[in-house]
């Protein structure tokens, strides 16, 4: 371990990503001095990229408070590219993100104008436990981009239970977002079926 972790200091920087990853993925019990190091690279890399690997592994070494006010700040970057891998960074490390969350800044994200990082903003959000999220997917289940539409029914499939009764309200209403409910709901749900067949015999009768 102690060899791999000499690599954080090469000049190169896809290798100082690529440690990082290993890192992230081996998940050890975190030696002496490596959060310290993380920590490091988190703030004082030259490469964005090499910060955001760093944050990923940092998170998943105990170190959430540090990678949540990184975030922040790359949520205010002016760099669209950075916006969108800080999206991404929250979705690879939310599962250790035990302290509170301001959705605030991922929520701004989804009324942005640029598609993929609404996109991102999907996906990240879609990652978080707090179920007060789905109200927010579920709006953007008309977004005017398909990948935006698609990736929400896909973070929507995956919330299962927590979703299924919002998605299904969209079939007693007049949405355009009906092709994306589909989408939304698991196709081997039960309790789907009989809301569904109601909402086809509807249709069929207009």
């Amino acid at each position: 371990m102690n060899e791999i972790i000499t690599h954080l200091d090469d000049p190169e920087e896809q290798i100082r990503q690529k440690v990082l990853s290993i890192l992230a993925q081996l998940n050890p019990e975190t030696p002496g001095g490596l959060t310290e190091k993380l920590n490091d690279l988190l703030n004082d890399d030259p490469s964005i990229a090499v910060q955001m690997q760093a944050a990923i592994a940092l998170a998943k070494s105990g170190g959430a408070e540090k990678v949540l006010a990184k975030l922040i700040g790359w949520f205010g970057s002016q760099n669209a590219e950075t916006r969108i891998s800080a999206l991404m960074t929250v979705k690879a490390t939310a599962p250790y993100l035990t302290i509170p969350f301001d959705l605030d800044p991922l929520l701004n994200a989804l009324e942005d104008s640029s598609a993929p990082i609404r996109r991102a903003a999907v996906n990240a959000i879609a990652s978080l436990k707090d179920a007060s999220v789905i109200n927010a997917l579920i709006g953007h289940m008309n977004d005017p981009d398909e990948s935006v539409r698609t990736a929400t029914a896909g973070a929507l499939r995956q919330r299962g239970d927590e979703s299924r009764d919002l998605v299904l309200q969209i079939f007693d209403t007049d949405n355009p977002a009906v092709d994306s409910a589909l989408d939304a709901l698991a196709s081997d749900n039960l309790e789907s079926l009989a809301p569904l067949r109601q909402f086809a015999q509807r249709e069929i009768s207009h």
